[in-house]
């Protein structure tokens, strides 16, 4: 078993999932905090468990979780979790076609956004990440 998420982590979480919730308000996208399953294939019984996942199709959303692919995850960086959410994960969410994909490093303050073009991620843009 991993361990918890620490609380700097869980703090940056709760103030982004506030922060978009508060945006999409009167919206059709929705945002859900982890624990949150989302099958990105209907195909599998895999999953994965973004910090926060943003959902604009309401057909996705089920009583397990999301079904099919959300329109934005946010990964925020854990030391134990950090190589996997820069590699393995960018990976499979580039391969399944999520729009966007932010990675938040409370570390070294900075995000990585990453936009889907043409089945491609380039970093978008850094941006520091306010506490």
């Amino acid at each position: 078993m991993s361990s918890p998420p620490t609380s700097e982590h869980q703090s940056i979480v709760g103030n982004l999932f506030c922060e978009i919730s508060n945006f999409l308000k009167g919206k059709t996208c929705k945002a859900f905090v982890a624990p949150f399953g989302v099958w990105l294939s209907n195909a599998n019984d895999d999953y994965v468990e973004p910090d926060i996942t943003v959902i604009c199709d309401p057909a996705k959303i089920q009583h397990k979780g999301c079904v099919g692919i959300p329109d934005m995850v946010l990964e925020v960086l854990s030391p134990s979790t950090a190589y996997k959410d820069k590699t393995a994960k960018l990976r499979t969410y580039k391969a399944a076609g999520i729009c966007e994909y932010w990675i938040i490093d409370p570390a070294y303050q900075f995000v990585e956004v990453y936009l889907l073009q043409e089945n491609t991620f380039p970093t978008c843009s850094d941006f520091r990440v306010v506490k």
